[in-house]
């Protein structure tokens, strides 16, 4: 899990969306009134917008995914 949110974080930075007023979509963080309650309890939906860091980033993300989907994801693949 570490690893995986270390990657995201070297790929990306992630910004508030913007809602049809220009304004940013604040995060409700409130422990009580962000959450969803009940079976699962899960954060509400929110604005959140991944940017790629750079396009040197970009070529690696897109690079590494292509790899992935030849050497790992086809062995999943029904046919």
């Amino acid at each position: 899990m570490l690893l995986s949110i270390a990657k995201l974080l070297w790929a990306f930075r992630f910004e508030a969306e913007i809602d049809a007023e220009g304004k940013k979509i604040i995060v409700n963080d409130d422990p009580v009134m962000g959450y969803h309650q009940g079976f699962l309890y899960c954060a509400k939906t929110y604005g959140c917008k991944p940017v790629v860091r750079s396009e040197e980033v970009r070529e690696t993300v897109l690079r590494e995914y292509n790899n992935a989907k030849r050497e790992i994801f086809s062995q999943f693949s029904e046919g």
